[in-house]
């Protein structure tokens, strides 16, 4: 973050100097003269000064804050780090909280208190899915929250009674009826056809990484995933299959199913 505050040692000198000049036209201002002195010794605290100032600004905001003031920023808006959460994906849930207060019980209302619960990876609202006065939450769980016979996102059932057991805590007690779903995991079967030397477990890597990134209603875009191939160093890439982008419901995520590579 650039700011006024944030300014070097030499700036400051010579500002100084200049101050000291235009007191005592034609002072001695030399280096090691005792005005010179003075004004580095003056130069060295308010140095000190703007430094101390800088990182105050900081503090301000949560996306520049360090860890320990990210878990007060917080505090303050009613959430707490996760086990094993990031300072920057705290930030990050700060920052939405602040930027989508709480309206009542919206659909962003609904996403944020799914996710305030451990375990969460994602949600998506659904708005009157059987009428008017129904919600559903769609939820996406984290690696250890996972269903039995599931290896990714799909979320167990102590996991959505858990989402469904909170939201009902901190929703409005005169909002309608809501149901918590897990997600369904489209999973997509993924050919593609390189040319040029590519390392084939990085692109396999890849890809599995870009689909675990999809939520619900996003789409699997195929010139997306022969990208892939070029930023690994591929002259060219076509993806065989699936033959078209495939479009995820607000029910599915799309994940990646067995990726053959040639």
């Amino acid at each position: 973050m650039n700011s006024d505050f944030e300014k070097d040692f030499e700036t400051i000198l010579e500002e100084c100097l200049a101050d000291t000049r235009n007191l005592f036209p034609g002072v001695d201002v030399s280096k090691g003269s005792p005005h010179f002195v003075m004004a580095a010794r003056l130069a060295a605290a308010t140095w000190g000064l703007h430094k101390k100032q800088a990182n105050i600004v900081k503090q301000i905001f949560v996306d520049t804050s360090t860890s320990l003031l990210v878990d007060r920023h917080a505090f303050c808006v009613g959430l707490t780090r996760a086990a094993g959460e990031s300072t920057e994906s705290l930030a990050t849930r700060v920052l939405a909280k602040r930027r989508t207060p709480n309206a009542g019980g919206n659909e962003d209302d609904y996403v944020e208190w799914a996710n305030e619960v451990d375990g969460v990876a994602g949600a998506h609202c659904i708005p009157v899915p059987l009428g008017p006065g129904t919600v559903a939450v769609v939820v996406l769980a984290e690696e250890g929250y996972v269903a039995e016979g599931e290896t990714d996102t799909v979320p167990s059932q102590a996991l959505l009674d858990a989402v469904e057991l909170h939201i009902d805590e901190v929703r409005s007690v005169t909002a309608g009826d809501f149901s918590v779903l897990a997600v369904q995991a489209l999973r997509e079967d993924i050919a593609i056809t390189v040319t040029g030397s590519v390392n084939n477990d990085a692109l396999s890597a890849s890809i599995r990484d870009y689909c675990l990134g999809l939520n619900p209603k996003n789409t699997l875009v195929l010139s997306q995933l022969a990208g892939l191939a070029l930023e690994l160093g591929a002259i060219d890439a076509e993806v065989t299959v699936p033959a078209a982008n495939v479009i995820a419901t607000d029910y599915q995520v799309i994940r990646a199913g067995e990726i053959t590579i040639s």
